[in-house]
């Protein structure tokens, strides 16, 4: 007996080593910035197909301008996301149609407006902030441009002066660049839940494709004109994304290319340098 319960101690000691070594390599492999950025474009992929997999149908008419609005009652925080099934069958019950006012990622704090009722029947206000999660900070789970926000945030700290990482700045523009061409051909607008009978029951406000092209570009090209590794691999994203984009998505990213090469111009005062800057190049400098 004393042999066997020495046998397994050690056993147990080497698993327990084992297991703790394996955690360090883990948690270590998830601080890479890397990996972060990795890991925020593959949930940003799974928002965008939950977005496209959502039941096409013609859009129902606005909120009437004498609609009733319902104001938040509960506590102050950003809006994480709504439990569209509850609302839905709010909805149903009341025979009307829930216009949601903020959009997911919004601040609201009580008094704000949330839902415009169109229906002869309005819920109470109580009802659906049940059906609300109001948090600290936002999620992934149902907001469309957070994962934008997350990517621009990492390459615009690393192009900051304590920092200085243009190269961790291009892995996160090769993520918005693959995140946009996700978008260059679905449709904008409302986001219409309907029950299971068809009918549209919530209208959910998104970000459109302005919004979004604006979010991926501008801080970027802001903070990182004055590095060509960047400016670089900003002129090859939009260049790529102007090739295989159809006509109605054009005049945003051309404008974002016109307003790249006006902050170049502005920070590169050689004309040499200015052309080496906006030369298109995948991964900034070879």
């Amino acid at each position: 007996m004393p042999v066997f319960s020495s046998v397994v101690a050690v056993l147990l000691v080497v698993l327990s080593l084992g297991l703790f070594v394996l955690y360090v390599q883990s948690t270590m492999r998830l601080l890479r910035v890397p990996h972060v950025i990795d890991r925020v474009a593959n949930e940003s992929m799974t928002v965008l197909l939950q977005y496209r997999l959502m039941p096409a149908g013609p859009a129902p008419p606005p909120a009437p301008a004498d609609a009733y609005t319902l104001l938040h009652e509960g506590r102050s925080g950003v809006l994480r996301d709504v439990n569209i099934g509850r609302l839905l069958r709010i909805a149903r019950k009341h025979d009307a149609v829930l216009h949601l006012v903020p959009r997911i990622g919004d601040f609201i704090a009580p008094g704000t407006p949330i839902v415009r009722v169109a229906g002869e029947r309005p819920p109470r206000s109580r009802r659906i902030a049940q059906a609300l999660n109001v948090g600290v900070d936002r999620t992934m789970h149902q907001d469309l441009s957070f994962g934008f926000r997350q990517l621009v945030d990492i390459a615009i700290r690393a192009l900051s002066p304590a920092v200085n990482d243009p190269t961790t700045a291009v892995q996160a523009v090769d993520r918005i660049h693959q995140l946009l061409a996700m978008l260059l051909n679905e449709s904008f607008g409302d986001l219409c839940h309907r029950d299971r009978h068809g009918a549209v029951r919530l209208v959910e406000p998104v970000p459109g494709w302005s919004s979004i092209v604006d979010l991926a570009f501008t801080e970027i090209r802001l903070c990182g004109a004055g590095h060509p590794q960047v400016t670089r691999r900003l002129t090859a994203a939009l260049d790529d994304l102007l090739r295989i984009a159809p006509d109605r998505r054009r005049p945003e990213l051309l404008e974002q290319q016109v307003l790249l090469v006006r902050a170049v111009t502005q920070e590169q005062g050689d004309p040499e340098v200015r052309a080496f800057a906006l030369r298109p190049d995948r991964q900034g400098i070879g």
